[in-house]
């Protein structure tokens, strides 16, 4: 089913008005997302990465790659946190299946790979752009441009 759904967006995506349709849909993923993170407060930033990063995508071929930042969490707090983290990025997925790639690392963590990282790291700056950060303890987020 969803490579039927792929094909058919592939064939009808460059009718005139068809396209500007599917990256409605895809932009309404990205916003469902955001709002699903709100309820999670470890959670501390959203980037998009890879091809919808860099704003060179196309519907029915690109997924929307996301890196999601974490706060340092307990181990005890983890077991908690992050099921029902990925339960409600499955549920996205259900809905928008063009949802690829999900990483989830720490703050410090994602510093680290950036210093250190191999080579898929370089990609990093030019193919990733912050969707959304959290601003304070209220949990509110700052969208980015």
């Amino acid at each position: 089913m969803k490579e039927s759904l792929k094909r058919l967006v592939r064939v009808t995506t460059f009718f005139p008005g068809v396209s500007h349709l599917y990256r409605l849909y895809y932009l309404l993923a990205v916003r469902l997302l955001l709002l699903l993170v709100r309820t999670v407060p470890e959670i501390s930033a959203v980037f998009v990465h890879r091809s919808f990063g860099a704003k060179d995508w196309l519907p029915g071929y690109s997924d929307i790659d996301l890196v999601i930042t974490l706060v340092r969490l307990q181990p005890s707090h983890e077991i908690t946190v992050l099921p029902g983290l990925w339960r409600k990025i499955s549920l996205l997925r259900t809905v928008f299946p063009f949802i690829g790639t999900v990483q989830l690392i720490t703050e410090s963590e994602l510093t680290w790979w950036l210093q250190h990282g191999g080579i898929r790291r370089l990609e990093f700056p030019s193919s990733t752009r912050l969707y959304a950060r959290k601003k304070g303890t209220d949990g509110a987020y700052d969208r980015s441009p």
